[in-house]
């Protein structure tokens, strides 16, 4: 299937600070996997693999995290990224909001953790950044070398246990029709954010 023309949508650079990211990481947790709170290394690899994807998100276009690509079955936005050679992938998803773009993020490792039989999020939650990125690879994440790639995301993994690490906010998700109202709390954050799904 070809992606629809009218689906194209300018791209936009959406950077956002580590702070927010693990935020925002959260909230998408909670849309695409359900209210249960994650484990701290499952959202700081998470957080890892989005910094590595996109060069600590200044490189993020329509709140894409995770660099996905369209794919053949994708009906959603899409976006074309400037200056990337020719030899790789021109068509990007793109997302309306930065919780959208980390709901679609988390529902694509969990559809690649289950064709990895739970290595994937069994990675995350051990905090295990060699594994997950063996894992990511395996299921055909990345193609990039997977000795740089696991460097990288164990430095990044490491960053985040040490700068933003425990306690985790507590995110809870409560579905109103279609409006699903998230809060995100901790110590030091406070927010609530209502989307519209469906």
């Amino acid at each position: 299937m070809a992606l629809d023309p009218a689906k194209k949508v300018e791209a936009k650079r959406t950077p956002v600070t580590p702070d927010e990211l693990r935020t925002i990481l959260l909230a998408g947790h909670a849309l695409a996997l359900g209210a249960d709170i994650p484990s701290d290394n499952r959202i700081g690899m998470a957080w890892a693999q989005v910094n590595l994807e996109t060069a600590r998100t200044t490189a993020a276009w329509n709140f894409n995290w995770g660099n996905i690509i369209p794919g053949s079955s994708w009906a959603g936005n899409w976006q074309v990224l400037p200056g990337l050679p020719s030899s790789e992938p021109q068509e990007y998803r793109a997302y309306s909001t930065a919780e959208e773009g980390a709901a679609d993020y988390w529902r694509v490792v969990a559809r690649m953790d289950r064709k990895r039989s739970g290595a994937i999020l069994k990675a995350f939650d051990m905090g295990d950044a060699a594994t997950a990125a063996a894992e990511l690879r395996a299921a055909g994440y990345y193609t990039a070398p997977l000795a740089r790639y696991q460097k990288t995301l164990t430095a990044l993994f490491d960053e985040y246990r040490s700068e933003l690490g425990a306690p985790a906010p507590q995110v809870s998700a409560v579905r109103r029709g279609a409006v699903v109202v998230i809060v995100v709390s901790a110590l030091a954050v406070a927010g609530a954010m209502l989307l519209r799904v469906g």
